[in-house]
Order: C-alpha cells, then structure tokens, then sequence
C-alpha cells in the first residue's frame, strides 16, 4: 500500500513539473532546449523507477497469490 501511494503521489508530481515547465518556456521561450531536456531527464528517471516499483509490486502480488 505504502508503494502505491508513493507512486501515485510520484505522477501528481510529474504532471505538477510538466505544468511548471509549460509555464517556463512561454516565459521564458528562450530557455525551452533547456528546460525540456530537463524534462527529458526527469522522464527518463521517473521511467526508471517506475519500472522497479511495478516489478516490485508484481513479486509482492506473486507473493500473495502463492
């Protein structure tokens, strides 16, 4: 449960950084290589993660069934 909140709370902040960054690059356009390869970064890592929690979540669901 506590892995899955976690998570959950991990996409609300995604979208919140995604939000932020729209906002900067209309403010500040010329920055938009910058911040989107920021972005970029911080999709890859989020993938990363989100790949070992699911895994992890699916050993633990394994667990359970057996």
């Amino acid at each position: 449960k506590y892995y899955e909140e976690t998570y959950q709370q991990g996409r609300i902040r995604i979208k919140s950084f995604e939000n932020y960054a729209e906002k900067l690059v209309q403010r500040f356009p010329d920055l938009k290589t910058g911040i989107m390869t920021k972005m970029k970064t911080l999709h890859a890592q989020w993938h990363d993660l989100e790949l070992a929690i699911l895994s992890y979540l699916d050993e633990d669901f394994d667990k359970i069934l057996n």
